[in-house]
């Protein structure tokens, strides 16, 4: 099983570290544009960030 977690609104990836640090079932995403990837473009269309975020899961 692997635990895949979305940045809350206002949150990032960061804000699950101290929960599941160093645990490697668990991913937490970042979204273009926040947190460490903060000088990415940001994406308005759902399925750009559908396929961005499977991107890095897969």
């Amino acid at each position: 099983m692997k635990i895949i977690a979305f940045p809350f609104a206002g949150g990032n990836s960061q804000s699950y570290n101290k929960l599941f640090h160093k645990n490697e079932k668990f991913t937490a995403l970042c979204y273009p544009g926040r947190g460490g990837r903060i000088r990415e473009k940001l994406l308005l269309e759902v399925d750009e960030l559908v396929e961005d975020m499977l991107l890095r899961v897969i």
